[in-house]
């Protein structure tokens, strides 16, 4: 129960677990650790890259049907406050909010199913280095899903074919065939090509934000309670 209080937020420190358990804070900080180690250690069966073609199949169908054949997931990177940090790492794990954080790239798809967490990494880091890092994103750039053919409409409505899945992000990443990112100066209200399309990418990054949200609030509790223990 105590672990289940940890994991959903409804309590930040084990402190305040003895008065309604009658379990002292250290049995349950011991007890925590064990369950954020089996935990973690079932983690490769929910979250991961498709596996097969047949699974692959059925991510990129939902994509195509929204405009955006080709595409694997959504990344991006949240940063989760670090309430406890030492004072060795306070500097070099403060993000632009001024307080620190640790980051995490996550890999979701259109029904915001995480298939892959990096991290931690400490939040001074920006998307452009933390994706530079990502297995997630080598395993999408270099193995089986880089052969992967979709094919999708030119402007003159020629059905054209492409190589390779790639993964939707925001501006602050690399341009990389691997992360496709909106139009620079693209306008939400424009009718060019580059602004459709633009504007469809950036409605599709809702699902990977409502992720972050879930993450942050729950996920990133655990993982970084793991970080905080008796310090």
């Amino acid at each position: 129960m105590g672990a289940l209080a940890m994991f959903g937020g409804t309590v930040h420190s084990f402190r305040q677990l003895p008065t309604v358990t009658q379990i002292c804070a250290t049995e349950h900080s011991n007890f925590f650790l064990l369950f954020i180690e089996k935990m973690a250690s079932l983690s490769a069966e929910y979250i991961h890259l498709p596996w097969t073609p047949a699974d692959l199949s059925q991510v990129m169908k939902r994509y195509e049907e929204v405009g955006l054949p080709g595409s694997v997931g959504l990344v991006d990177v949240v940063h989760v406050r670090w309430e406890n940090s030492p004072a060795g790492d306070y500097n070099r794990s403060k993000d632009k909010e001024s307080y620190p954080s640790l980051a995490f790239q996550c890999i979701s798809d259109i029904d915001r199913k995480l298939l892959g967490v990096f991290g931690p990494q400490f939040g001074s880091q920006n998307d452009k280095h933390i994706v530079k890092l990502d297995p997630n994103v080598r395993k999408i750039a270099d193995g089986w899903l880089s052969k992967v053919e979709w094919q999708y409409y030119d402007e003159d409505g020629n059905v054209c074919v492409e190589t390779g899945a790639y993964l939707i992000c925001d501006n602050g990443y690399l341009c990389w065939p691997t992360t496709i990112c909106p139009y620079m100066r693209s306008e939400s209200a424009g009718t060019r090509l580059e602004d459709l399309f633009s504007t469809n990418l950036e409605s599709m990054r809702k699902d990977v934000e409502c992720v972050h949200l879930e993450f942050s609030s729950c996920g990133g509790v655990v993982l970084i309670g793991a970080l905080n223990i008796d310090r």
